[in-house]
């Protein structure tokens, strides 16, 4: 069987750009980009005798998709709809990523320490509070905010934001100190490596690096809420191999509201520009406003309404009370999704606003008897069910 390392990350680079729309004066250098990548594949198949059919199911699907692209009819993004031309180019600042790798690095280090310890994890939150004040202060000297850094960039700040935001600091020291104890517990007995175990902004769910004298697995920022099968089913795949059961159990997680609740905040942090609203396909303040006048008669407060650039599995949409925001993912933004699947999103997050958060013997629970009976109220609510499940599919697939 052919392998070609990095054909199914190029897809997933290529979709990301499609989802957000080609500017103008990049569609060259975009249509270069996938056209090479085609080649590529077809060059290595071809010296080895095979063809792209025989790629592994990812990567097969992955060429395809490259392969079968219009490269014609492209989704732009046209530069007299952005707001300013000099605001609108991205902002580079130096040593961002590396600074947020050695938070990562020390956090793991000393993650026993900072457990027990209030005034060692004050120590830390001031110091990773210090990095945040001089990104934020350098955007602000240049006229623009962090939600223009670079890509790179700009997740390793909304993740050090992230950690000195509220008690999330503590929520992901206490995780990682569960995922070490259980990644030691769960180790093989011939394994003799030093075990490092980190948490960290990034588009896997989690990785493992095999190296001479360590073992270091990665967890996506979004487990920090998982509990202790969950974790362990993690590390029994990192150790043992996936099973059919925790196969199951991380699939389910990854596409749990608690998973996905992490990643829209983390995206979140960076703050919004002012045509955050206004998708390639829909604009959000027209659909809250069509929604509000159907649903609530109009008198609904208007939260804020942005496109959250993160792609998701199966959570479509987060509502964020402590900000009055609602966040819709960008996998929605797109010419083959119903208008009604965005006004049913947007119309669940605004129940969301309307009925907030009830408590029953010490748990939290947003979905309400209440919330769901009203929910069913939606005009399409079978029909936007049936589309975001069919979404979903599609998107765990690739």
């Amino acid at each position: 069987m052919v392998r070609i390392k990095g054909l199914v990350r190029t897809f997933q680079v290529v979709r990301t750009q499609l989802q957000q729309g080609i500017p103008e004066d990049r569609v060259a250098e975009f249509r270069r980009s996938v056209r090479d990548a085609i080649d590529t594949v077809e060059a290595i198949c071809a010296k080895q005798g095979a063809s792209p059919s025989e790629l592994p199911p990812q990567s097969r699907q992955a060429y395809d998709f490259l392969k079968n692209l219009d490269l014609d009819n492209l989704p732009l993004i046209h530069n007299t709809a952005l707001p300013s031309q000099g605001k609108s180019r991205p902002i580079q600042i130096k040593n961002v990523i590396n600074t947020c790798d050695g938070f990562i690095h020390r956090l793991s280090e000393q993650a026993f320490e900072l457990e027990k310890s209030a005034e060692t994890r004050r120590k830390m939150a001031h110091q990773i509070q210090g990095v945040v004040d001089k990104i934020e202060a350098i955007c602000k000297n240049a006229g623009t905010s962090p939600s223009m850094l670079e890509t790179p960039s700009r997740n390793a700040y909304c993740f050090m934001k992230f950690l000195v935001t509220n008690d999330n600091l503590e929520r992901h020291v206490q995780t990682l100190c569960k995922a070490i104890r259980l990644a030691s517990s769960l180790r093989p007995a011939q394994e003799k490596r030093k075990m490092i175990v980190q948490f960290a902004p990034m588009r896997k769910i989690y990785t493992s690096e095999p190296y001479r004298n360590a073992m270091l697995i990665t967890l996506n920022e979004g487990w920090i809420d998982a509990d202790d099968q969950v974790l362990s089913a993690i590390f029994r795949s990192v150790f043992q191999g996936k099973s059919q059961t925790d196969r199951r159990v991380i699939s389910d997680y990854v596409a749990s509201e608690g998973f996905c609740a992490v990643l829209y905040d983390l995206d979140a942090m960076a703050g919004v520009i002012e045509c955050d609203a206004k998708g390639r396909v829909f604009d959000l303040d027209d659909v809250f406003e069509k929604v509000n006048r159907e649903y609530f008669g109009g008198k609904m407060e208007k939260p804020l309404c942005h496109w959250n650039r993160t792609l998701t599995l199966a959570k479509f949409g987060h509502y964020q009370p402590s900000r009055d925001r609602v966040m819709i993912s960008v996998t929605l933004d797109d010419e083959n999704v119903p208008a009604f699947v965005v006004e049913f999103v947007m119309y669940h997050e605004l129940l969301h606003k309307k009925h907030g958060a009830a408590w029953s013997n010490g748990k939290r629970y947003v979905h309400t008897p209440a919330f769901r009976e009203e929910e069913k109220k939606f005009k399409y609510f079978h029909e936007a069910e049936v589309s975001l499940k069919q979404l979903a599919k599609k998107q765990r697939a690739t």
